[in-house]
């Protein structure tokens, strides 16, 4: 691959650092700590699920450092995967991540700015609200792509700034309720694991931890992105690890600020059952004020995570059209840009696309004629905000590609032993053995489930196996 033309490094640490911030920081995690007091009703298992979302991620950190530094290409894992595995399950990979995982995460997240810009601007008469939610989903998804396309330093600049106003807003939401909140402590009467919560058994708590985690480690997602930029970070061999290590860190703090915050300021019972947490607790201490500002943050802040997806994915689909298990056109480095230009139209249009679907199938009216079971788990479907929807269908496939990159350094080590490696990870091979035993648990708990959207998810990982066979042989025909 190094004699094949490569993107340029035009990214500093701050602007990687960015990266893995602003692009994993989301609206989410004003959401989902109402989700793990459903789950785990006891403080210490909310702060709990957090750390050990952490860990985990820690784990995967720690092994993709290792790898970046030691294969500085872009694609991210499809390049691990493909040296460790091979040309097929690298492309399943980059099948995965960029028409799934990617894609997925760009819709869901745009999908929330659109609910925000909503509350500020209402649909137009004769507009459904969640049509008119997908619209303002669909143009930010366009001028994201527009802005990738001209450049990688103009994103990255774009996401060092959403990684300040992140902190900034996480960091308030702890200090503000410290500093303004004159009510009771509602820390001091949160249910402790020691006294049974009503209506929890103690039995379920592994099945309630599980369950809980699925949220938190999409919460934590996105940190991996910068790995698909290896290629356009300076001197990634010394900076991939200090990045990824310093940006966990910092996730991993700010989101438990959030967490004490929320639960220093609302009752446990207004926390399990608030369908919005972070206007909840920013209306206990400004009012309706309140609400308006951190409705306002969370728009601005999705915009960044936002970014973060469209600008990672196209990486995958680049590298694989470079290495030939892809049509040569999506290898195009832009002259001037000096950007896999292709590759980000072509994603940033199945964003579009997908994104188009699943609104459709979120407000269509049901067709006649279905079978009973289809209808029946179509119009459960109807009832679900896409939000909880996406999570499922994208987060299995992430599981399992995390757990196949981790797999990847294993493979690697014994057989590459005389690779340079500029980073090592301490406490080989349990560092990546326990990645892919959490991971693997945590896929086995979502596959349990049933849900529709897993075995769809599935179903497309799947699919990449028969394109890769056409693909190929499409291309032998053309060249004999």
């Amino acid at each position: 691959m190094r004699g094949q033309k490569r993107l340029a490094a035009v990214l500093t640490p701050l602007q990687a650092l960015g990266v893995v911030v602003g692009g994993t920081i989301g609206a989410s995690i004003f959401l989902v700590p109402s989700v793990i007091a459903q789950h785990l009703p006891f403080l210490s298992g909310a702060l709990l699920v957090w750390i050990l979302g952490a860990l985990i991620s820690l784990a995967g950190v720690l092994t993709i450092s290792e790898l970046a530094a030691m294969l500085p290409d872009a694609g991210g894992g499809y390049v691990y995967i493909r040296a460790a595995f091979g040309p097929l399950l690298g492309f399943v990979f980059a099948w995965t991540d960029a028409v799934l995982i990617r894609a997925g995460a760009a819709c869901t997240i745009s999908y929330t700015f659109g609910i925000y810009f909503a509350q500020l601007a209402g649909a137009p008469a004769g507009i459904p609200p969640a049509a008119w939610q997908g619209i303002i989903a669909g143009l930010l998804i366009a001028a994201l792509m527009l802005l990738n396309y001209r450049g990688a330093k103009a994103s990255g600049d774009l996401q060092v700034a959403g990684m300040a106003v992140k902190a900034v807003a996480l960091g308030s939401a702890l200090i503000l309720p410290l500093v303004l909140w004159h009510g009771p402590n509602s820390l001091l009467s949160a249910p402790a694991l020691g006294a049974q919560p009503d209506g929890f058994a103690f039995s379920s708590l592994f099945p309630a931890l599980f369950a809980a985690m699925i949220p938190v480690m999409w919460t934590y997602a996105g940190w991996e992105q910068l790995a698909h930029l290896t290629e356009e970070v300076a001197n990634p061999g010394r900076n991939m690890p200090r990045v990824f290590s310093a940006g966990l860190l910092m996730i991993g703090l700010l989101y438990l600020a959030v967490t004490v915050g929320i639960h220093y300021v609302l009752p446990w019972k207004a926390v399990s059952e608030s369908q919005a947490v972070g206007a909840d607790l920013f209306r206990a201490l400004f009012g309706e004020t309140g609400v308006r500002l951190i409705s306002g943050l969370i728009l601005i802040s999705t915009i960044f995570t936002a970014n973060g997806a469209v600008m990672s994915g196209p990486r995958s689909a680049f590298a694989l059209a470079r290495n030939g298990d892809a049509p040569a056109l999506l290898s195009r480095v832009h002259p001037r840009f000096h950007t896999p230009a292709n590759a980000v139209l072509a994603m940033g249009s199945w964003s579009l696309l997908l994104l188009v679907f699943s609104v459709a199938v979120m407000v269509a009216p049901l067709p006649a004629g279905l079978p009973d079971g289809i209808r029946d788990a179509w119009a459960a479907l109807q009832r679900r905000p896409l939000f909880d929807v996406m999570i499922s269908w994208v987060m299995f496939g992430y599981l399992l590609l995390q757990s196949l990159v981790a797999a990847s350094l294993i493979v690697l080590r014994r057989r590459h032993p005389e690779w340079e490696r500029p980073f090592r990870v301490p406490g080989y091979p349990f560092v990546p053995l326990a990645s892919i035993a959490a991971t693997g648990c945590l896929m086995a708990s979502m596959a349990g489930s049933g849900a529709l959207e897993v075995m769809a998810g599935l179903g497309l990982i799947l699919a990449g196996i028969p394109v890769k066979y056409l693909y190929s042989a499409s291309r032998k025909s053309l060249l004999t």
